[in-house]
């Protein structure tokens, strides 16, 4: 089984996941209130594992006047 794309079961279990109180807590990637024993999200990540960064946006630029 391959640990980079093995996600886990349950809300408490991802990343993201950060306990607030007895049964609830909240997601901090979609920033709202979640239980924990819900089944987790397709963007959830295991809790000791960094989770993949998003591409960095690069412009490609060209002299001015290149086309001239």
């Amino acid at each position: 089984m391959n640990t980079q794309t093995c996600s886990p079961a349950r809300c408490a279990s991802c990343h993201y996941y950060e306990i607030e109180g007895r049964r609830g807590g909240s997601c901090h990637l979609l920033g709202v209130p979640v239980r924990g024993s819900w089944n987790a999200c397709s963007m959830s990540y295991r809790t000791f594992t960094q989770p993949p960064e998003p591409p960095h946006y690069q412009p490609t630029l060209s002299p001015v006047g290149a086309g001239v």
